[in-house]
């Protein structure tokens, strides 16, 4: 595989990373000039309960 097609595949995958995220973070790990993962952390957020106050 060239290297031009192995760039534009890690590209597509920190896009399609990001685009499926509503909150949180997508870190890329570099080696020695090249991408050798994607970390993606996703933050799920609760609906705010009423829990213990009063109606």
């Amino acid at each position: 595989m060239s290297e031009t097609l192995q760039h534009e595949k890690w590209e597509d995958a920190v896009n399609a990373a990001i685009r499926s995220l509503r909150f949180g973070s997508v870190v890329v790990v570099v080696h020695e000039g090249k991408v050798t993962q994607i970390e993606k952390r996703e933050k799920i957020r609760p609906e705010p309960t009423h829990i213990g106050r009063p109606d």
